[in-house]
């Protein structure tokens, strides 16, 4: 126990080499032959503590954590005693504690002691903050690893199973039928097809052709009815044809020889002239 002391107080003035050589195989032996032994395995692990930053990688993962997981964490004491060398070992990753170790190794053996009657309350929030820091690491390598992962896949791979699963191809659904419902094939109907649905529609059609039997429109539609054979532009009404009575020779417009002037309107053709027989002009003075 004294000589764990004086190696405790006096380990930065010994060489590197005789501490992983020589201090630490020692400690390991009179922990090995003392575990029952509250004081010296507090003494052992001050020294492995005071000297964790001198050894090398290697040495920490063969040597110092088995040597933790090894240790009985009933009492209060040696309980913090471990959770101080674990949060040394958290403040640098030179010391080798990886989450795997911390969630298969390290987490397991503490979390027990979060229940541990024992502890007071400054051991306690000791302990528990310890391990949240060990989940927090965990957490970020995890999450940091997932998302790596997740951008390595090539595109569609990383989308097909969830296009797989939602896909119209796996979505069996039962055929939807409207009952008494009767499809017919779309036929184009010219405009005199209209007229004549429409005209026999009754109130509908009589709605949309003018509402009622006497009006113009009404009168057109029994035309079409009349001659279905008859195309919508035979139906069109002829323009008006404007008639001129005959005039002396001395009026404006008048003809010589006492002929009727012949006038149209500007839509008549010239095959269309024919001569009025009224005389429209006011009678003249002799």
């Amino acid at each position: 126990s004294a000589a764990l002391v004086a190696v405790t107080n006096v380990s930065e003035y010994i060489d590197e080499t005789a501490i992983r050589r020589m201090i630490l195989p020692k400690t390991k032996i009179i922990y090995e032959k003392n575990q029952a032994d509250l004081k010296i395995v507090s003494n052992v692990l001050s020294c492995v503590e005071r000297t964790l930053d001198r050894l090398d990688k290697s040495q920490i993962i063969d040597e110092v954590l088995p040597l933790l997981y090894d240790i009985r964490l009933s009492d209060p004491q040696i309980t913090l005693r471990v959770v101080n060398i674990y949060r040394l070992m958290l403040s640098d990753k030179k010391y080798g504690l990886s989450v795997n170790l911390m969630a298969t190794k390290v987490m397991p053996s503490l979390l027990p002691q979060t229940v541990n009657p024992s502890l007071n309350l400054e051991q306690f929030t000791i302990l528990l903050e310890v391990l949240q820091e060990m989940l927090d690491q965990i957490d970020r390598n995890q999450r940091n690893k997932l998302k790596l992962d997740n951008l390595s896949l090539p595109s569609p791979e990383r989308h097909r199973p969830l296009r797989h699963q939602y896909s119209s191809d796996n979505m069996h659904v039962p055929p939807f039928n409207i009952p008494n419902l009767r499809i017919e094939q779309r036929k184009t109907s010219s405009a005199e097809d209209m007229a004549r649905k429409n005209s026999t529609g009754g109130m509908l059609g009589g709605w949309w052709f003018g509402g009622s039997p006497s009006s113009p429109d009404s009168n057109f539609l029994r035309v079409v009815n009349a001659f279905p054979n008859r195309r919508l532009s035979d139906n069109t009404l002829m323009t008006p044809k404007i008639r001129i009575a005959p005039s002396c020779a001395s009026s404006p417009g008048g003809t010589p020889g006492g002929g009727l002037p012949i006038r149209r309107h500007s839509s008549i053709g010239p095959q269309e002239r024919r001569g009025s027989t009224v005389n429209l002009s006011p009678p003249t003075v002799g």
